[in-house]
């Protein structure tokens, strides 16, 4: 899943710390859901054209005055299609209603399709964090999750959503400073 998707702008970035992980199983899985999206596009076109054409719902109700809604496509494309966007999380996705009725049902095929090429195995990089291991997920393209414990052991990540922009605009000015007209 991606997640927040909820949340209007969605959080671009999490970092997960680890401070303990003795438990036996809880493994981190990532996919690439630009890839998914990529594979649904070239095994179908116009399934790939539903999940960026009409928007999706997302819902979280928490404690007493949380709501939190966003409407948005599952694939967000830029004008000249370049993928921008996954958005993804069957867990806070509420009703379709955006959808035409008479294209409900490949909706759900596409949405479906989209759910099983995430799902498959070879789609997926799986890792245990050790104490002092963290990992950086693009939120708008990598999906997570983590695999089942066996009951013994304890783990204990502690997270952030900082967002893109800023992480890339360091980067661009280190960069800038690497360059040789710059150099003293």
């Amino acid at each position: 899943h991606t997640d927040n998707p909820y949340r209007d702008p969605v959080p671009t970035m999490q970092i997960l710390y680890c401070l303990e992980n003795s438990a036996e199983g809880g493994e981190n899985m990532v996919v690439d859901g630009f890839r998914a999206a990529q594979r649904l596009r070239q095994e179908n076109p116009a399934l790939f054209d539903l999940l960026t054409q009409y928007c999706a719902r997302y819902e979280y109700a928490g404690e007493a005055g949380v709501c939190l809604r966003s409407r948005r496509p599952m694939i967000e494309l830029a004008p000249d299609g370049e993928l921008v966007a996954i958005r993804f999380n069957n867990r806070s996705t509420a009703a379709i209603t955006d959808v035409p009725f008479d294209r409900m049902a490949d909706y759900y095929t596409a949405y479906r399709r989209l759910g099983e090429i995430i799902d498959d195995t070879a789609m997926e990089v799986t890792f245990k964090l050790a104490p002092g291991e963290c990992f950086i997920v693009d939120n708008t393209r990598v999906l997570h999750a983590r695999k089942g414990y066996a009951g013994s052991g304890k783990r204990w990540l502690q997270g952030c959503y900082p967002d893109k922009d800023g992480l890339l605009s360091t980067l661009a000015a280190l960069e800038r400073q690497d360059l040789p007209a710059r150099r003293p």
